[in-house]
């Protein structure tokens, strides 16, 4: 969990650099076509910021998310050298190497969000060179062989293409 805390948060600062960058840096894009959507207990989400960032931590992954203005967020993390297909979702193990889900719905507690209990991914498109990844994702939360306690959320239709940041070119 605290590996997860610790990607949260790089991916937190990745935001915020990469939001205040200016439009004409040396020809840089400014990729508003990045998304993530899901839809929460049936209730649509569609955050406000969306992004990736690719970190080395404990594993070479890239993590995946999408918050709102209320603090909401949709998290998932990959290996960085995710392939294409359909990837069985679960809780953090021993290492990062497996697909993980989370949903925070900011209700001020200090656990990370609610992680994925069931679910899965699908890579349908991953441009490594070009560090964009699209594919579609479902899961519900709660208890996991971690926590003996956890609110459930069924995370349903959730979709994203997104462009991602490799934290060692920062």
């Amino acid at each position: 969990m605290k590996v997860f805390l610790e990607t949260m948060i790089i991916v937190t600062l990745a935001f915020i650099l990469t939001s205040c960058k200016n439009n004409n840096d040396n020809g840089g894009t400014n990729d508003l076509e990045s998304y993530l959507t899901a839809k929460i207990d049936g209730v649509n989400f569609s955050p406000q910021f969306s992004g990736g960032v690719r970190t080395n931590i404990a594993a070479d992954t890239i993590t995946i998310s999408g918050n709102n203005n209320d603090g909401e967020q949709i998290t998932l993390l990959v290996p960085a050298n995710a392939p294409f297909g359909t990837h069985i979702l679960g809780a953090l193990s021993g290492t990062l190497s497996t697909y993980t889900a989370a949903y925070d719905v900011n209700d001020n507690a200090d656990d990370g969000g609610e992680l994925a209990a069931s679910g899965s991914i699908t890579i349908t498109a991953h441009d490594v060179n070009g560090q964009k990844i699209n594919g579609t994702f479902n899961f519900v939360t709660g208890p996991t062989p971690s926590t003996t306690i956890a609110d459930v959320f069924t995370i349903t239709e959730g979709a994203f293409d997104i462009s991602y940041i490799n934290v060692e070119d920062l």
